[in-house]
């Protein structure tokens, strides 16, 4: 029942149905969705992992704003910083490394194929890490989480809105994997970009109106 609870507040968060700033109190939901509290309780907790709820003690739940211009900074230091990653994880990476983003691979296209979007989100920032992680550069190691609380709940609302399914998402790591996993630096830069790059070219038409 959380879970359905979950989606039925998260679809009213991306739909724009709640507002960011608005409270969700969890006894009208409950009312409103004949459950209990407790479940309603464990969905908003959900929610906030997710970051689209912000939860305060003795103050409520509220919904979160998507903090466009911190999550616009971030992709643009992504942009800037995938290359030196991924060329990096072509060069010193070993082959547990690998064998990780293959799972992860695995997790996207798992998750994708149940509409699993919190699953998705995660496995998407877990690849990502992985190959910062990877790439033998410390600092690059300390700089992910940074650009990951910066991304977090953009991507989840992204990932819904401006793509047709999460298949189509987890189809642009497929190359990005396979320059990966066979060391080809050239194509593993030029993808890592195109795939930082295109969410905020997406969302950026369609707030221009162009869909």
């Amino acid at each position: 029942m959380s879970r359905q609870v979950y989606e039925t507040l998260r679809e009213a968060i991306v739909e724009g149905r709640l507002q960011p700033g608005q409270r969700v109190v969890e006894l009208d939901v409950a009312r409103q969705l004949s459950v209990s509290q407790t479940t309603v309780r464990a969905a908003l907790d959900q929610l906030a992992h997710d970051g689209l709820v912000l939860r305060f003690p003795r103050r409520g739940s509220y919904v979160a704003s998507i903090e466009k211009e911190q999550a616009r900074h971030a992709y643009e230091v992504r942009a800037t910083l995938e290359p030196l990653a991924v060329r990096a994880f072509c060069t010193d990476a070993d082959d547990t490394a690998i064998k990780r983003l293959e799972e992860l691979l695995h997790d996207l296209r798992e998750t994708a194929a149940r509409d699993d979007l919190t699953g998705f989100v995660e496995a998407d920032l877990a690849f990502h890490h992985t190959v910062w992680e990877a790439s033998g550069n410390t600092m690059l190691a300390r700089v992910w989480p940074l650009l990951e609380a910066g991304t977090r709940s953009f991507a989840t609302v992204t990932n819904r809105v401006y793509y047709q399914d999460l298949a189509e998402v987890a189809a642009e790591h497929v190359a990005l994997f396979e320059a990966l996993a066979t060391r080809n630096a050239e194509t593993a830069e030029r993808l890592a970009v195109e795939h930082v790059n295109v969410v905020w070219q997406r969302a950026e038409r369609a707030d221009a109106g162009g869909g």
